[in-house]
């Protein structure tokens, strides 16, 4: 999925009978993303930048499908833990920053690029910036989402 003017996946699925429950998300990275079903079936369009792409399995693809084998429990338990730094967020987006956990701490990892990779290599969470707060401070307690 994209934004761009070339960008006809969304046209092509919903030519398919394909039913749209959203589009765009207000979070960063992975705004451009598509969620709809034909028929019984789930239908995930994700963001073509591989971090972007990789976020959303994570937050959302991978609990739809634990979901529709019968999970009990979809989603792994949120963790809360001391930031090491400062955040600041300024888009008024939700923001899933890469990082990386230990018993009492959260660092945010270098590379946060949409496009990299190489970062999830390292990361053990996802940090999860409501859109509504403007920063956190050194210190603070933040929420993660952990992901394997």
């Amino acid at each position: 999925m994209s934004v761009g003017d070339y960008d006809f996946v969304k046209e092509a699925l919903l030519q398919n009978d394909v039913k749209e429950l959203f589009y765009k998300i207000n979070q960063k990275p992975g705004k451009p993303m598509f969620f709809g079903s034909k028929n019984e079936t789930l239908v995930f369009a994700l963001p073509g930048n591989p971090a972007s792409s990789l976020t959303n399995f994570y937050i959302y693809v991978a609990p739809a499908v634990k979901n529709k084998m019968g999970f009990s429990e979809i989603h792994k338990p949120k963790v809360v833990r001391k930031i090491n730094s400062e955040i600041k967020n300024s888009t008024g987006k939700t923001l899933f920053l890469k990082a990386k956990y230990d018993e009492t701490n959260v660092t945010v990892l270098d590379g946060q690029s949409s496009t990299m990779l190489n970062t999830f290599a390292v990361a053990n969470s996802l940090i999860i910036v409501p859109e509504n707060v403007e920063n956190y401070k050194k210190g603070q307690l933040v929420t993660l989402l952990p992901i394997d």
